[in-house]
C-alpha cells in the first residue's frame, strides 16, 4: 500500500512538472504574441491605439521598443521564477498562478487581435 501511494505521488509530481513546463512555454508564447500585436497596433494605427498598461506604456515612452521588450522579458522571467519558487512548497498553487497568467495574457492577445480586425488592419496584413 505504501509503495503504491509513493508511486502515485511520484507520478503526480512528474505530471505537475510537465504541465508547469508547458504552461511556462505557453505563457512565453502568449507574451511574445502580445508584444508583436502591440507593435503592430501602435506602429500602424496612426495614434488610434496606445499601450494601455501604464507600466508598459512608461517603458515604451521612455525607452522605446527595446525598453518594452526588456519590460516584457523581466515580466516573463519574474513569473517563471515566482512559479518555480511557489512550486517548491505549493506545486498546485504554482500551476494556478501560471493558468491565471496565461488566461490574462491570452485575453490581451484576443483583445489585440480583435482591435486589429476592427481597425481593418487584418485585411492589410493579408
Amino acid at each position: 500500500m505504501n509503495h503504491k501511494a509513493a508511486s502515485e505521488r511520484e507520478s503526480s509530481a512528474a505530471w505537475g512538472k510537465s504541465l508547469r513546463r508547458w504552461l511556462l512555454i505557453l505563457y512565453l508564447v502568449l507574451s511574445v504574441a502580445d508584444l508583436f500585436l502591440t507593435w503592430l497596433l501602435v506602429q500602424d494605427s496612426d495614434h488610434e491605439v496606445y499601450e494601455s498598461n501604464p507600466f508598459a506604456g512608461a517603458w515604451l515612452t521612455r525607452f522605446g521598443w527595446s525598453g518594452l521588450l526588456i519590460f516584457k522579458a523581466i515580466l516573463v522571467i519574474s513569473v517563471a521564477i515566482l512559479c518555480l519558487a511557489i512550486a517548491r512548497s505549493r506545486p498546485r498553487w504554482s500551476l494556478l498562478v501560471l493558468v491565471l497568467g496565461c488566461a490574462v495574457t491570452g485575453g490581451v492577445v484576443v483583445y489585440s487581435w480583435t482591435l486589429l480586425g476592427r481597425l481593418g488592419m487584418l485585411r492589410q496584413m493579408w
